[in-house]
């Protein structure tokens, strides 16, 4: 297993991307997502001299979509301004900073589109269910071949039309979904968090147990992940927050809970969190002895 023993800058960080370098000396099995979170972690500590409790907070409320940032340009220089739609959707992108908020309508078109140009390269190669199943595995390849197809991938060597015809396609489809209004393509509408109970999908127990949700800033690549579920849903990522100093004594703790401290729907607490999620306020843990003069419940029967 590869490791870090103190290392001499100070600081460690992971965010699911491959550690290990190159030269690593024992064969690793498994699978790693994007670098891109790791990359973004590094970029924030290396640019304080110091780093606070209230520095890491925002630092997991970061919502800058690096590779999209890195990719926007590529695309552009690609792409051609031949209607009305595609010219407003270039202007959109060209004004985006790559920070995935949730009423950002770049977000949605970027993230669209490149979900369904990973499809596009997939299908050049692999078809039916194999097409479908490399769409992730794609991911990588599918960056680089915004901008070049060096070693002819696309055998036909149409690489710009078919990634014209995809972003003209992903158009459409938002189009269709939102109305021809760009401005109405807010991300949130699209990247909504719903907050399921586990129980939810037993019969009706859903319109109990399950207590609404929201459009929700991030995605999968950004240091706040919201994760990317089915139809770009932000059914995953960090629904729980922590951030720890260790140095004070006692130990401060503090965090939040997207779903909630109860899974009991009468309990205040059942989603009660959710808001502070969204805004990034976090709450502070006692580790100190008055913890249990501070969480007494008594269950008592009814009559």
């Amino acid at each position: 297993m590869p490791s870090f023993d103190n290392p001499a800058r100070g600081w460690i960080a992971s965010a699911n991307n491959r550690i290990a370098p190159d030269d690593f000396p024992h064969r690793m099995y498994g699978g790693w997502v994007s670098g891109c979170r790791g990359q973004r972690i590094r970029e924030m500590i290396e640019s304080r001299k110091s780093v606070s409790m209230d520095d890491m907070r925002d630092m997991q409320q970061d919502a800058r979509n690096i590779r999209a940032a890195a990719l926007v340009p590529d695309l552009l220089q690609e792409l051609e301004p031949c209607d009305d739609k595609i010219r407003t959707a270039m202007e959109v992108l060209n004004c985006w900073d790559g920070v995935a908020e949730s009423q950002s309508a770049a977000t949605t078109i970027f993230n669209v589109f490149y979900s369904r140009w990973c499809a596009t390269v997939s299908s050049v190669r692999f078809t039916g269910a194999t097409a479908e199943l490399l769409t992730k595995g794609v991911d990588p390849s599918a960056g680089r071949l915004l901008k070049s197809d060096p070693h002819g991938w696309f055998p036909n060597g149409d690489r710009q039309q078919q990634l014209r015809k995809t972003f003209s396609e992903t158009l459409e489809y938002l189009i269709d979904r939102f109305g021809s209004d760009m401005s109405d393509w807010e991300w949130g509408r699209l990247h909504f968090m719903p907050l399921r109970h586990v129980l939810s999908s037993r019969g009706d127990l859903g319109q109990l147990l399950d207590h609404g949700g929201a459009g929700v800033r991030g995605d999968m690549l950004t240091v706040c992940n919201t994760g990317s579920g089915p139809d770009w849903t932000a059914n995953t990522g960090a629904g729980y927050r922590m951030v720890a100093d260790l140095s004070s004594s006692p130990p401060v703790l503090r965090a939040v809970d997207a779903q909630s401290q109860s899974g009991q729907p009468g309990s205040p607490h059942y989603n009660d969190q959710f808001d502070d999620w969204v805004s990034g306020r976090y709450h502070e843990i006692s580790l100190t002895d008055d913890v249990d003069a501070q969480s007494t419940v008594t269950l008592a029967p009814t009559e």
